[in-house]
């Protein structure tokens, strides 16, 4: 059919949306919009929550689980600093406090440490730790709150006194994990920051199990020392770069090389060269040995002891040249700095042996020789451990010094 020139052509209809059909675009378009802008607030949200988490607030290191050592990795750390004291120096000058002089605990003495440490904590043979007398409980205490309460930022520790060896607790399993419990417990009930573990006289191969479960029951929260003899004198042998792997640093005993001939004097702990097959009987040489079984040596520390040893009838000079060294007839004795103070020994001439760098007073009339430590013999030391990049130093006893705390003064020019 034809269409007229006016007659106008039908356009295609397109489908019209109903008022409610918006109405219902425009709400899932801003429900859609809301989740965007809320799920990226959450996400940023979070992020924050978590960094404050992470930076603030600290494990709780009592409740952790111990995973089996075969599935464990060890990271040896010190404990995390949650104090604003200021430290006493910036390498270790570690004081060990005998339980048995707890007068000789005192805030002026501890507040020049940064390790204190109480000696000894009893343990039992199945290595359970516990105090036993009231003595020695209010010794504890008053060393505790003594320690806790100077103005410097000191760790505060304890060391262990067995009934039995540490050997003897590694050999069995259920004592192992009395051990560790027991020492993590003492330490969380007292809020003790680390224990140390003297090996002077123990098989160290056995205890390296030892340790590691200790440091994986602890884990990272407390400090672990070892105290180990020196391996010329000793005859000891032992890897430290095990020990170190779990220990947070050594107590070296690098002292009392000639106690295994008791008819001879010599310096208590010689910096250098002995005599004869002596030679090599010296801090210099423990630290050489040391140091080739470790690779960091800001985990040793060399020890300086706060006491005197006395020959009496000291005769006859060993060696030419070498007054230090001399035959005696009878056994040493040892007694602190302070009693020879007490018994006017300072007050004769203190003599000085150049090659082992050491003090020494001989009484010709008396024939009675004393070998001890002064401000000079310290000083040298001082300057070993700088320049052998030491960790520091620590005193065997704190309570063997004077009253003016001379030892230790001369002790802390190492800051």
């Amino acid at each position: 059919m034809a269409t007229g020139e006016n007659e106008r052509v039908k356009e295609p209809m397109l489908p019209q949306r109903s008022p409610n059909a918006v109405r219902c675009c425009k709400i899932i378009a801003e429900f859609i919009v809301i989740l965007i802008v809320c799920g990226i607030l959450s996400l940023g949200l979070s992020v924050i929550i978590w960094t404050v988490y992470d930076n603030v607030v600290s494990p709780d290191v009592t409740n952790t689980t111990v995973e089996p050592l075969e599935t464990t990795s060890i990271t040896t750390t010190t404990m995390p600093t949650t104090t604003t004291k200021p430290l006493a120096c910036q390498k270790r000058i570690i004081g060990f406090f005998n339980a048995f002089d707890a007068k000789e605990i005192t805030a002026a003495r501890v507040s020049k440490l940064t390790h204190a440490v109480f000696a000894k904590i009893p343990m039992d043979y199945n290595g359970e730790l516990g105090i036993k007398t009231q003595e020695t409980d209010e010794a504890f205490e008053k060393f505790k709150s003594t320690a806790k309460g100077v103005e410097t930022d000191v760790k505060v520790m304890i060391s262990i006194c067995g009934k039995t060896s540490y050997r003897e607790i590694a050999q069995k399993t259920e004592y192992t994990r009395i051990f560790v419990n027991s020492v993590a417990s003492f330490l969380e009930n007292h809020l003790i920051d680390g224990v140390d573990m003297n090996w002077e006289r123990e098989n160290y191969h056995n205890n390296i199990n030892l340790l590691k479960e200790l440091r994986i029951r602890l884990n990272g929260s407390q400090l672990i020392s070892v105290t180990l003899p020196s391996p010329p004198n000793s005859g000891a042998t032992f890897q430290v770069d095990e020990i170190l792997k779990y220990a947070d640093f050594v107590n070296v005993v690098s002292m009392g090389y000639y106690d295994t001939d008791r008819t001879r004097t010599g310096p208590i702990s010689p910096l250098y060269s002995g005599f004869d097959g002596w030679k090599k009987l010296d801090v210099n040489a423990t630290m050489k040995y040391f140091n080739k079984e470790v690779k960091i040596s800001e985990k040793l520390n060399i020890v300086i002891p706060f006491f005197t040893r006395i020959w009496s009838n000291a005769i006859d000079v060993v060696e030419p040249g070498r007054e230090m060294f001399r035959d005696a007839q009878n056994e040493f004795s040892q007694v602190p700095f302070s009693k020879m103070k007490e018994d006017g020994w300072t007050e004769h001439k203190t003599s000085w042996d150049k090659k082992s760098k050491s003090s020494y007073i001989y009484d010709s009339e008396t024939k009675t020789f004393l070998t001890f430590e002064n401000e000079e013999s310290i000083s040298w030391k001082l300057q070993f451990i700088r320049e052998e990049n030491l960790g520091g130093l620590w005193i065997r006893f704190m309570d063997m010094d004077d009253d003016e705390n001379t030892l230790l003064n001369s002790v802390t020019k190492l800051c």
